[in-house]
């Protein structure tokens, strides 16, 4: 665990913002309960899941592919391609 905290620290370095699908109400919070001073946690984050809701509140189910797919110009940096 403590590896990935570290890899996920390295790769918020820089970043003006992180992104995510439940972001906010999944990962942020369970991070913050392990590791309360990390930097990734101040950096300002999307949450696609809450996107969603606004965009298309009749289709709350939508996976982050799916609402990703219609934006292939956006480069997207996940910890499965590192």
């Amino acid at each position: 665990m403590a590896r990935v905290i570290v890899k996920l620290g390295r790769l918020a370095n820089g970043a003006d913002a992180i992104l995510g699908h439940s972001l906010i109400d999944f990962d942020l919070s369970h991070l913050h309960a392990v590791h309360p001073g990390l930097r990734l946690l101040r950096v300002p984050a999307v949450d696609t899941f809450r996107l969603n809701l606004l965009a298309f509140p009749h289709n709350p189910s939508a996976d982050a592919s799916s609402i990703l797919s219609w934006r292939r110009d956006v480069p997207y940096r996940s910890l499965e391609s590192r």
